[in-house]
């Protein structure tokens, strides 16, 4: 017995949250080597501690999990409104590129998603698994999950250096926070050479640089000094510069640059702009 339990405890103190994350993710070492776009044996030093795994991926890893539960549950609800009775057939990829296909990195990360689907299904209930049969059977499919911007990524897009709507970054230089603002749709990257990223401003990009070079010209300009010179505290008062405030389900007009309001919860904004895309954008507080 203390065999066993010195055993149970040499395997607790070898885990670690990213091997704990990259296993419920179903990722074996060079899956997960696929995944985050980076070296075997990068992942192998994370998983055994030589290394510690950088927050990003561990970041990914997070969302990948949130993204295979979120799967489940949505075809878990797929299944009760399709299947006649208590029966539910189940559809299983039929090999890897199957499951790629369904936007899983994996197999094993699919059957994630099935397990999660099963575990929400009636008690009691007949499931049959069999081989998908694409068209046929319906199988869960993983949808990336929206990111929300924050006010670092606001922070990131007003410090890198566009001229003409492009920033050339050069060299081995990590690029995971550029790669968040793509999957925002904040910029897009282009690839000119094995270690240059040239990345190009999007339509939102620009709403979203408006946004915040109008706030940062309303934070900077006071009221008038009070008579008499000396002043020791800012004046109450209208600004001298425009000024720029959203209102919801009005149209907001800063420079040549135009959108209608749609939502606003806290310091994000869900605008229309005027190709018709709608969008979430990151406001500071000063123009609310």
């Amino acid at each position: 017995m203390s065999l066993l339990l010195e055993a149970h405890d040499s395997n607790q103190s070898m885990t670690n949250v990213y091997n704990l994350l990259r296993e419920a993710c179903g990722l074996s070492q060079a899956e997960a080597a696929a995944f985050h776009e980076t070296r075997l044996d990068s992942v192998k030093s994370w998983c055994s501690d030589r290394r510690t795994a950088p927050q990003g991926v561990i970041n990914d890893l997070q969302r990948l999990a949130r993204q295979i539960h979120a799967s489940g549950i949505a075809y878990a609800e797929l299944l009760k409104s399709s299947s006649g009775g208590d029966v539910y057939v189940i559809g299983l990829p039929s090999d890897e590129q199957d499951a790629r296909t369904c936007g899983f990195p994996s197999i094993a990360a699919q059957m994630r998603a099935v397990a999660v689907a099963i575990s929400l299904l009636p008690d009691g209930s007949e499931i049959r698994m069999v081989e998908r049969v694409r068209g046929a059977i319906p199988a869960p499919v993983l949808e990336r999950e929206m990111l929300t911007p924050a006010a670092k990524d606001s922070r990131v897009l007003s410090s890198m250096k566009f001229t003409n709507g492009k920033c050339y970054t050069t060299g081995n230089v990590d690029r995971r926070k550029y790669e968040r603002l793509e999957e925002i749709g904040w910029i897009r990257g282009l690839s000119t050479n094995l270690s240059d990223v040239e990345y190009y401003l999007t339509d939102t990009g620009h709403a979203q640089l408006a946004l915040t070079s109008a706030a940062g010209a309303m934070e900077r300009d006071y009221p008038d000094p009070a008579p008499g010179g000396f002043q020791t505290r800012v004046n109450s008062g209208l600004r001298r510069g425009p000024t720029v405030k959203l209102r919801l389900n009005q149209m907001c007009q800063i420079g040549d640059l135009s959108f209608y309001v749609e939502k606003i919860d806290g310091g994000l904004v869900t605008v229309k702009l005027s190709d018709g895309t709608t969008t979430m954008l990151h406001v500071p507080a000063i123009l609310l």
